[in-house]
């Protein structure tokens, strides 16, 4: 199942933001709890299907301050939007290079949620909104 999929499940999401579940706001307003328990479980389900691959980025704040903050656009001066293009687009041209043809889907990473399956098994999800597709 692909993450679209679980998206248009009844009732339909139009995007998926983990701070919006876990508070029954939102996308998720009027879900009850059973349905939210549900829903972020097929969530789960797709990213464990999924080819996982964890990247991380720093930049030290006094360069960020110093060389990138004083030239972007007061929309794009967050060190966490430039730190997560350059991931994005470090990601697309490793998988294009590598000859890949399979896509990558990318979700920006907000706050870390603990989201425990009825199994018991604890899974730790840092994916809380779905920001883009990039074909291989």
């Amino acid at each position: 199942m692909l993450f679209r999929s679980v998206l248009d499940l009844y009732p339909k999401l139009e995007y998926f933001k983990m701070s919006e579940a876990e508070s029954l706001k939102g996308q998720f307003k009027g879900f009850t709890r059973e349905q939210q328990t549900e829903r972020l479980n097929q969530f789960i389900d797709v990213i464990l299907h999924c080819d996982l691959q964890e990247a991380s980025i720093s930049v030290p704040n006094d360069k960020y301050r110093e060389i990138l903050y004083p030239i972007l656009h007061k929309y794009h001066a967050s060190p966490y939007y430039f730190a997560f293009i350059a991931m994005v687009s470090a990601h697309a041209a490793i998988n294009r290079h590598s000859g890949s043809d399979e896509s990558m889907d990318f979700f920006s990473i907000n706050r870390r949620e603990w989201i425990r399956k009825p199994d018991g098994c604890t899974i730790g999800s840092r994916c809380t909104s779905l920001s883009g597709s990039l074909g291989g």
